[in-house]
């Protein structure tokens, strides 16, 4: 992003991977095997697209997303248990106030809008059409992949107007990623491997909601 150096109106982050392969599915028909009898199966086609905003299947389970999170506020209000509460580090509580998933759609990287800080916390696919999911107006990301040396590397910038909680005063942001990988190693949380609340697992961090994550509670600093 050479054509950006000098422009603060971005945030970016940049992620290498070293992994077997790179594999996405979104983007892709929907398909179902129907029984034509006596051990004998048709693959079917079904009018619903794969990893897609109101199509079917969350992109987390459709191959290789990279999944972001940004916490500015305890708790997202409305949601799970508030900060009030005495139970408030126990059962739902929901820490994010963006979350974001870049991933492939037929071959197209984009930075997708999962959650922001006035949104719903639905999850947005399972043919649920939800308006704010959606590609990230005026984000660019590149997803290249080196064969040779098995690394996929993700490179993007979002614009800060995009993060309207954030405050350029502040020294810190709370961030969190998860990789979700197409392989059999499924996925790497950073939570997870910094050692971040080793026993507190919540559904309010990275979505589907219904697979529970380590909470987004580490500090990255920023410069002056």
């Amino acid at each position: 992003y050479e054509k950006h150096k000098d422009d603060d109106g971005f945030v970016y982050v940049a992620a290498t991977v070293r992994e077997p392969t790179y594999t996405s599915n979104a983007g892709q028909p929907a398909t179902v095997r129907k029984r034509l009898g006596k051990g004998k199966f048709e693959v079917v086609e079904t009018p619903h697209t794969l990893g897609v905003p109101g199509g079917l299947t969350h992109v987390a389970n459709t191959g290789d997303v990279l999944q972001l999170a940004f916490g500015f506020r305890d708790r997202v209000p409305g949601y799970g248990r508030q900060m009030d509460d005495v139970m408030a580090w126990r059962g739902d509580f929901y820490d994010t106030d963006y979350q974001y998933n870049v991933h492939s759609i037929s071959g197209e990287p984009v930075v997708m809008r999962q959650w922001g800080p006035d949104t719903d916390r639905r999850n947005g696919y399972q043919v649920d059409d939800v308006p704010h999911i959606e590609p990230v107006a005026g984000a660019e990301v590149e997803i290249e992949r080196d064969e040779a040396a098995g690394i996929t590397t993700y490179e993007l910038a979002i614009p800060r107007s995009e993060l309207t909680l954030f405050d350029p005063g502040e020294l810190s942001v709370r961030f969190a990623f998860m990789f979700r990988e197409n392989d059999t190693r499924g996925r790497l949380q950073w939570a997870e491997a910094a050692g971040v609340f080793d026993h507190w697992l919540n559904y309010g961090t990275f979505a589907p909601t219904w697979a529970m994550s380590y909470p987004c509670q580490t500090f990255f600093g920023i410069e002056p």
